[in-house]
């Protein structure tokens, strides 16, 4: 896979440990120790999506930080290119 940006990559994370998750939920038992494994298994992987989803959120925070710093600096381009009111 080849991603262009961090939020595509945080999205595709997210989006293969949710199938993957899906499938764990849905794995067969027949015996008691199986049905502890599968248990387990679940649980680690609700465990994963939940850091996945964490990442993913972090990643969207940082590109929103970057374009409030760009959208501040555009601002005060424009405020020091306009003329002086008093002189």
């Amino acid at each position: 896979m080849d991603f262009k940006t961090e939020p595509e990559w945080a999205a595709a994370l997210v989006a293969v440990i949710d199938e993957q998750v899906d499938a764990i939920v849905n794995l067969p038992f027949r015996t008691p120790d199986e049905e502890k494994l599968c248990a387990e298994l679940r649980r680690r992987a609700i465990e994963l999506q939940h850091w996945a989803r964490i990442i993913r959120r972090g990643v969207e925070f940082k590109e929103m930080q970057r374009e409030n710093a760009t959208l501040r600096r555009q601002v005060n381009r424009l405020e020091n290119a306009r003329p002086d009111p008093h002189g």
